[in-house]
């Protein structure tokens, strides 16, 4: 399949090209690993990252199945709809807070109807809180249900540490085409038995990594 490329990908030196591909790679293991932990679960950007790299053997195509399979278990649970619809609310609430206060500040710099524009703003303010209330609710309805199908994830912990190996190993090689140290970069991770990586320092579940 042939795919045309941005103009400033077609003009890109090769070490530009390569420290592109080091941020997009590093970008992947950080999702993969976070995936791991059950930290990420919109998976969506990380199989985006997978098909731009071009990513293609056995490894990355069992990757690609696992991020699939795990995105859909939200869909299939039955609070997806409630949650959804909380999720539509939730936005609309904020998109008619933001207007809100955009009709307070233009009364306020018109300085006409100040009363008005006052209730207008304290309105503005008591949706965007019911906003971000409804968005907290979504969120952690979210996690819950991937708390509940946890051995689905659970599964395919190997698999993803494979792959986080192989993308550290890749990353390694472009940042070696870039010019630049691969011992300089840091990773904060939720895991440390990467062994490509030997572990810094620890702040909490966060591991502070650099390559060996």
């Amino acid at each position: 399949m042939n795919v045309s490329l941005p103009w400033r990908f077609m003009s890109e030196s090769p070490r530009e090209k390569a420290r592109r591909r080091a941020k997009q790679l590093k970008r992947l293991v950080e999702d993969l690993d976070a995936v791991r932990a059950m930290r990420l679960f919109n998976v969506t950007d990380t199989l985006r990252l997978i098909r731009v790299l071009g990513l293609e053997d056995e490894v990355w195509q069992k990757v690609s199945e696992a991020l699939t399979n795990i995105s859909t278990i939200l869909i299939k649970h039955p609070r997806f709809p409630r949650i959804k619809k909380v999720d539509s609310f939730s936005t609309y609430l904020f998109v008619f807070s933001f207007i809100a206060s955009l009709v307070s500040l233009v009364l306020l710099l018109l300085n006409i109807e100040l009363f008005l524009a006052y209730i207008v703003l304290l309105i503005s303010l008591v949706i965007l809180n019911i906003s971000y209330l409804t968005k907290l609710y979504v969120s952690v309805s979210v996690h819950r249900v991937y708390l509940e199908n946890s051995k689905e994830i659970e599964k395919y912990s190997e698999l993803f540490k494979k792959a986080v190996e192989n993308g550290l190993a890749k990353l390694r090689g472009e940042l070696r085409k870039a010019g630049i140290d691969p011992t300089g970069i840091e990773f904060k991770l939720y895991y440390n038995d990467y062994s490509p990586l030997v572990e810094v320092k620890s702040r909490g579940r966060i591991h502070v990594l650099k390559f060996r």
